[in-house]
């Protein structure tokens, strides 16, 4: 598989992403049923750490592919929860056992993890005092 090389701008406040609701739909409904697989799957499955994980092999070529595309088409500004850390350590993973292209890859996906964690603290920091405000108002 050949990895096309896509440089990830930064998005601004005021940047515009159109989406029709039913095309959100479709990626919410993707996601909650590959979260409610994924459950199925770890049910009695003994607990693999995350390095012996990388280290059989993980990820593969078709998984490489999936987070390419959740990484340009899935922007976190829009997505609660995106799986930021678990794409640091796949992007540390490749940087560090990749060739060629999956290296640059893999700084790419590191670099995109760092922003969407800064998104994430960010509106988990909103969302605080959002609601310091609101028991300040009840009280």
């Amino acid at each position: 598989m050949e990895f096309r090389r896509r440089r990830l701008l930064p998005l601004e406040d005021n940047t515009t992403v159109n989406v029709t609701v039913r095309e959100l739909r479709k990626i919410e409904n993707v996601i909650l049923d590959l979260r409610e697989k994924n459950e199925k799957l770890s049910e009695g499955v003994p607990a693999v750490s995350d390095l012996e994980k990388l280290s059989a092999g993980f990820p593969s070529e078709d998984a490489l592919a999936i987070i390419q595309w959740a990484v340009g088409n899935l922007p976190p500004e829009m997505h609660r929860g995106w799986p930021y850390r678990e794409l640091k350590n796949v992007g540390a993973y490749l940087r560090g056992n990749g060739k060629g292209d999956t290296v640059s890859l893999g700084i790419t996906f590191e670099e995109f993890s760092k922003e969407a964690g800064e998104i994430e603290d960010f509106r988990a920091h909103r969302e605080k005092v959002a609601a310091e405000v609101l028991s300040e108002q009840d009280e």
